[in-house]
């Protein structure tokens, strides 16, 4: 009882004040007095999982316009989905298919090397075999490091960009799949309390466990890694100690996020840049949330938005 009546000071918090990029997720539950119970129970699993960050270090930031939105806005606004596919066919061909009949080309496998600088004017892109490509305006949704990749050194009107990319690190994501002939929970997705891997997600014949924040486990064996996951399983699910399951398998994705810290909050850019017809789309662009797609599809929006009003198309 006392730990939901200290969650009022949290719901005061959220309700009274814009984000402020200066603390960690940490500082901010210690500031407004919340237990290490509560914090064990809901909170770090609730930070961890939305902004693939320790408390320690995560920005407070994310989490809060998080909990705006879950408390704030209308239930519509944080309902949650299960795609049934995978992410590529869910959305990859769709979108393929819609700029496609806009006349316009994606093209697969073709890596950027450069943007293409005449002076302070961008003209286009050159790819990693030499094709240039010219543009009235290009957008860039790449991470902060392929951008500053891309930059032509000297950097001239970006250098201040460039000085800002410097500073920011990922995150990384692990998950461990089991094949077994049988799941230990018919729920779609179960939150794992105090042991290594925090989600286990029921799939078509198998069962992912994932962890996020998952820098301190990447770098360990597969053999390992599917031990813990076990150990952990059976910590959660004691029924399945005898479970061995007939293939595994671990998937690594070290640099899954940007992580977003109270330093790197402050330097994210907006869509716009020095360069008037060169923008930023990405989900570690400002747009108040986490790294996640809901903040790419935001700065997706916002690039677009200011590149059609920049041009005269």
């Amino acid at each position: 009882l006392r730990d939901k009546w200290r969650l009022g000071r949290i719901w005061m918090e959220v309700r009274g004040q814009e984000n402020g990029a200066g603390e960690s997720v940490q500082a901010w539950l210690t500031r407004l007095g919340q237990s290490e119970w509560s914090r064990r129970h809901f909170w770090n699993p609730l930070t961890v999982a939305a902004l693939n960050g320790e408390p320690a270090f995560a920005s407070s930031v994310g989490l809060q316009q998080v909990l705006r939105t879950l408390l704030l806005e209308p239930a519509s606004s944080s309902r949650l989905g299960m795609a049934v596919v995978g992410l590529s066919d869910l959305y990859a061909a769709a979108a393929q298919k819609v700029v496609e009949e806009k006349e316009g080309r994606v093209l697969l496998n073709r890596p950027a090397a450069s943007l293409r600088m005449e002076g302070d004017r961008l003209r286009g892109v050159v790819l990693a075999d030499g094709t240039a490509l010219s543009a009235d305006a290009v957008i860039c949704a790449v991470p902060p490091s392929a951008l500053l990749r891309l930059l032509p050194v000297p950097a001239g009107s970006l250098e201040a960009l460039a000085s800002d990319l410097q500073p920011f690190r990922t995150s990384a994501i692990l998950s461990v799949n089991l094949w077994v002939d049988r799941s230990p929970t018919d729920s779609l997705f179960t939150a794992m309390i105090g042991t290594r891997f925090q989600w286990l997600f029921n799939k078509n014949g198998y069962i992912s466990l994932i962890v996020s924040a998952a820098d301190g486990l990447i770098e360990r064996s597969n053999e390992e890694l599917v031990r813990i996951a076990l150990d952990d399983l059976e910590s959660c699910f004691p029924k399945t100690a005898r479970l061995r399951p007939g293939r595994t398998q671990v998937v690594r994705e070290r640099e899954a996020t940007v992580a977003l810290t109270p330093a790197t909050e402050k330097l994210r850019p907006g869509c716009r840049t020095a360069v008037e017809n060169l923008f930023l789309a990405g989900d570690w662009t400002a747009t108040g949330l986490p790294a996640t797609i809901e903040s790419a599809v935001v700065s997706g929006e916002r690039a677009a938005d200011a590149a059609l009003r920049a041009q005269p198309f």
